[in-house]
């Protein structure tokens, strides 16, 4: 009974999900389709098929999802009988339409979020000085120019032999050192 429980609630899960992704894929059709306008001086666009007007209208009218309430149908309802008179308006009240509906979409949005995916353990990164107290690790040891280059580390016998063959005896001739070809 339990695994039929726990399958049940991953498959409504996915469902909510599934219904939550296509909500936000219709609001970035419109909220693009009203920037596109705004961005035009607000002159109701003439698309291939319809006009800007009668493309928001449709598609706010067209859109069904469960997640919407019988109050957020009532105010796509109004939006949608708003943008059918929009040829018809002045500019300002143009302008006003698309904000207003910018905010409802944005509301929206922000309501039906993707429920969010367990967050991985934050790491706790101590800093170097604890790190070196509580291992007991070596102190590095500072580097001059003049500093043999044995005393860098990873510098052993070979690596030193094949160093030395080149000339490079100091960190400044390691430093100044400029191959032949590359």
């Amino acid at each position: 009974m339990e695994e039929y429980s726990q399958k049940y609630n991953q498959q409504s899960l996915k469902l909510i999900i599934d219904q939550v992704n296509e909500l936000q894929s219709w609001i970035r059709t419109i909220q693009n389709a009203l920037t596109v306008e705004a961005e035009n001086g607000f002159k109701n666009l003439q698309g291939r098929k319809e006009s800007f007007n009668s493309f928001i209208s449709r598609e706010i009218t067209a859109f069904k999802s469960p997640l919407f309430t019988k109050e957020i149908y009532e105010k796509l309802f109004f939006l949608s009988k708003s943008f059918i008179a929009y040829s018809s308006i002045e500019t300002s009240d143009k302008q006003k339409l698309i904000v207003d509906t910018r905010k409802f979409l944005y509301h929206l949005s922000q309501k039906h979020q993707p429920p969010s995916s367990p967050t991985s353990p934050k790491l706790r990164l101590s800093s170097l000085y604890d790190y070196k107290q509580k291992s007991n690790m070596r102190e590095i040891p500072s580097l001059s120019f003049e500093s043999d280059v044995r005393s860098i580390s990873g510098v052993g016998t070979k690596i030193y032999e094949l160093l030395s063959n080149l000339g490079i005896y100091t960190v400044k001739d390691l430093l100044l050192y400029f191959p032949r070809d590359y």
